[in-house]
């Protein structure tokens, strides 16, 4: 594989060392075998968009970004924009992305007029946003500590068509067919961010942007009840009981569809970087297990919740507990489950780790929606097996593909899988 990288104006957007991020991509890049070629494209030169990939533009002050107008018009901007058309992959810096909206008027009211790939704009102001930001990298990352550097004065504002993070992800699920008419958008809160790394075996670390965020800020009020009542199952995640007022929402919505008798699944999805420590995530997460009818977890998990290890006995515990169905996921090794009435493992669908994002998500959610008939399920040991295999392929499917929700297979999809792999 080849890829071509196209560096706009390096010897003039490139304030705090920004050509950095094209030394990063191409070492990167090059330990996964693909080939790369940089070039630089500055004022005076021709810009051919078709022979590029990827579009590199760093950062650059006032007067920087307009001693490039000139050139722009020189054929420039017509090139990018036909770049963006063609939804090729851009990584803008500062003045580098505001260069791909429309205009950015200074401080003092000189607009410059921009390529126009995007409907944005950016409006400076004469007081600064300057400021240092720091934070530790995961143990297994080296526990390294990053610091970054802050100092711009423009405030972007996005225009017509152009959608936030959050609104993006509606329309993702949309697109997916996913019914969001529970969702609820709060325009003056941000999206949380998740960001997941991935090492060359397929394995993730996570940091986590949630700081008074849409997701946590959820309240009682906002939990829409006519959905809990025409629910067949409420699925839940300790996610949301890292904090005030998500976790009490959480916990209103688990305890009214107990009250209606309504099916509750529960993913403990244990994330340390979300929780003070580990005893209060410990707490917080068995508080609603009394309300859990199927469980998946982890075999880290299952030891925080049960304080058991072995399998069997962790799951016993579980179940003591009130919890009809355990779920254990064991990763390349596939599943064990329980109930009062059976136990059984599942070997995992086995296949080149691409990703492992998502594959838990992909799992359960396939899992659940096999789940018609939650009576039947916990006295029918071969209907269950049947639920677990289909859903262990899915998951096995999942992993050979980069990415989370892109990688998610289709129900036709899995079946196909399990086809070849078990060859019939």
């Amino acid at each position: 594989m080849e890829l071509n990288i196209c560096h706009l104006y390096p010897d003039i957007l490139n304030l705090y060392g920004d050509r950095g991020n094209i030394i990063t991509m191409k070492r990167r890049m090059e330990e996964r075998g693909i080939k790369v070629n940089v070039e630089g494209c500055s004022i005076g030169e021709t810009l051919d968009a078709n022979r590029y990939d990827i579009f590199f533009i760093g950062g650059g002050q006032d007067f920087e970004q307009e001693v490039l107008l000139k050139d722009l018009g020189n054929g420039k901007a017509a090139e990018i924009r036909a770049a963006v058309e063609d939804e090729k992959t851009f990584l803008a810096i500062c003045g580098g992305y505001q260069m791909l909206g429309q205009y950015y008027k200074t401080w003092d009211g000189v607009q410059l007029d921009f390529t126009g790939a995007i409907n944005i704009h950016t409006v400076g102001s004469k007081e600064r946003m300057i400021g240092n930001y720091m934070f530790e990298t995961l143990p297994e990352s080296s526990g390294a500590v990053v610091v970054g550097f802050e100092n711009h004065s423009g405030k972007t504002y996005l225009g017509e068509g152009v959608s936030p993070l959050g609104k993006m992800l509606k329309d993702t699920l949309i697109s997916k067919n996913v019914d969001v008419s529970g969702l609820k958008i709060e325009d003056k809160l941000n999206t949380t961010l998740a960001l997941v790394s991935v090492d060359e075996k397929g394995d993730r670390s996570f940091s986590f942007y949630r700081d008074k965020t849409a997701d946590v800020s959820l309240t009682k009020e906002d939990v829409p009840q006519e959905l809990i009542q025409n629910a067949d199952i409420l699925h839940f995640g300790s996610v949301s009981l890292t904090d005030e007022p998500s976790a009490s929402a959480t916990a209103f919505a688990v305890e009214s569809a107990s009250k209606l008798g309504k099916v509750i699944s529960y993913d403990p999805n244990f994330r340390p970087l979300l929780w003070k420590d580990k005893s209060i995530a410990i707490s917080k997460m068995k508080s609603l297990l009394k309300f859990v009818d199927i469980i998946k977890v982890s075999e880290e998990e299952l030891e925080l919740l049960s304080g058991k290890s072995d399998l069997n006995d962790g799951a016993d515990e579980l179940i003591k507990q009130g919890i009809s169905f355990v779920i254990v996921t064991l990763g390349e090794n596939g599943a064990f489950y329980k109930t009062q009435n059976y136990s059984g493992s599942q070997k995992a669908f086995a296949g080149k780790v691409a990703d492992t994002n998502g594959a838990g998500d992909t799992f359960f959610g396939t899992f659940l929606s096999q789940t018609e008939d939650f009576g039947e399920l916990l006295k029918n040991k071969d209907k269950a097996g049947e639920y677990i295999k289909f859903a262990c392929a899915a998951a096995g499917l999942s992993v050979t593909r980069s990415g989370a929700i892109p990688a998610m297979p289709t129900r036709e999809e899995t079946s196909e899988f399990m086809k070849k792999y078990l060859g019939s």
